[in-house]
């Protein structure tokens, strides 16, 4: 997923940045920041985002992402309303830091440790965090601080589960090249001959700094990507399923299929399906 970095800091004078959103939809937008964000849907549903991972959701859930994790979401108002809610909490790094120093801390690490990947919960957990988060931008400042040591808790209490894979290492330059090579080009065809004669290495040995870097096969991060972009051109509800299959890249509508459910767990008709407002 191709996610550019997005310019946000917590309120003057604040640990925090808190946004309580209204539209008809949330449209898909790949991005990442330094900040810490909880993001809470009490309904609706629709696709999260998060890394290389794609995962579908209906409220109530709630999702809390790491600094620098990429992510985004494509969300549909529950049925019957026109205009979907959310609440999202940001916090500054520093903030959830001196929270882990302290001895009580402690217990929260691994939720923190989790942060990375993106966690999900769901039900009445993601639904006592609305509540709790209902009135917080009229909270005392040091009600704020015991807000999110609660917000914490019960996310910890939840048993959430992770959203991506692990983090690899950084890229190395030549497997760097070649990501943003097949990013540039996911209409063409490409081969692994290609990719090496780009990335200046033998394509067997490109194959396996790939798959070292990434954690996928060069046709697996090709797969995930035109994915992602068919994702997106499905949300258009007046853009046949064929014409998303090639605009993405794919060759063909049964290899698109195929490859689609492998990704989501779902047909490209049953993807859209899900984003429909009924």
């Amino acid at each position: 997923m191709r996610a550019h970095l997005e310019s946000v800091a917590a309120d003057a004078g604040t640990s925090f940045r808190f946004l309580h959103r209204r539209a008809p939809q949330l449209g898909y937008n790949p991005h990442h920041h330094h900040l810490y964000e909880l993001i809470i849907h009490r309904d609706g549903q629709g696709a999260v985002f998060v890394g290389e991972r794609i995962a579908a959701f209906s409220g109530p859930c709630a999702f809390l992402i790491a600094p620098g994790q990429a992510h985004t979401m494509h969300w549909q108002p529950a049925p019957g309303r026109t205009e979907h809610e959310c609440l999202v909490l940001q916090v500054v790094p520093d903030t959830v830091a001196h929270l882990l120093d302290l001895p009580e801390g402690l217990s929260l690490a691994p939720l923190i440790t989790a942060a990375p990947r993106g966690i999900a919960v769901v039900g009445s957990p993601a639904l006592a965090l609305w509540d709790l988060l209902a009135d917080f931008p009229t909270q005392a400042p040091l009600k704020k601080i015991a807000c999110l040591v609660e917000v914490f808790a019960v996310l910890a209490a939840a048993n959430p589960r992770p959203l991506a894979a692990a983090r690899r290492q950084r890229a190395t330059t030549s497997v760097a090249k070649v990501q943003a090579w097949i990013l540039a080009h996911l209409d063409d065809e490409t081969s692994l001959a290609t990719l090496g004669d780009i990335a200046n290495m033998h394509p067997r040995a490109l194959a396996r700094a790939f798959r070292r870097d990434t954690g996928h096969s060069v046709v697996e991060y090709l797969h995930l990507l035109r994915v992602g972009r068919a994702c997106e051109l499905l949300a258009d509800p007046d853009r046949p399923v064929v014409a998303c299959c090639f605009a993405a890249g794919f060759g063909n509508l049964a290899h698109f299929n195929r490859i689609f459910r492998r990704v989501t767990g779902r047909s490209p008709s049953q993807y859209r399906r899900l984003l429909a407002n009924r």
